[in-house]
């Protein structure tokens, strides 16, 4: 099933930069969300995604979906300046 997380970045309209490290293997950079969802499996492997001008839609469609972030977490990728740290009771 293609989602439209997966449309997007197809046509290069939406761009996910990455760097994954496996637990086992070599570094690999720029994987297809494919292979993203595959990487976010690995518990023991390193995953660094840079997101190039997202909007706030694609950040709640990538963040949310692909990656499970908290609405609030979202909240504060989308803030621009000084974020003070925030404790939840």
């Amino acid at each position: 099933m293609i989602t439209l997380i997966d449309q997007l970045y197809l046509k290069g309209i939406f761009m996910i930069r990455n760097i994954y490290i496996p637990s086992t293997g070599s570094p690999q950079s720029n994987l297809p969300l494919s292979a993203l969802r595959l990487a976010l499996a690995d518990t023991k492997g390193l995953l660094w995604v840079s997101l190039e001008q997202p909007t706030d839609a694609k950040y709640q469609s990538v963040l949310a979906n692909l990656f499970h972030f908290h609405p609030l977490a979202i909240e504060g990728c989308q803030s621009i300046g000084y974020q003070p740290p925030k404790i939840d009771d």
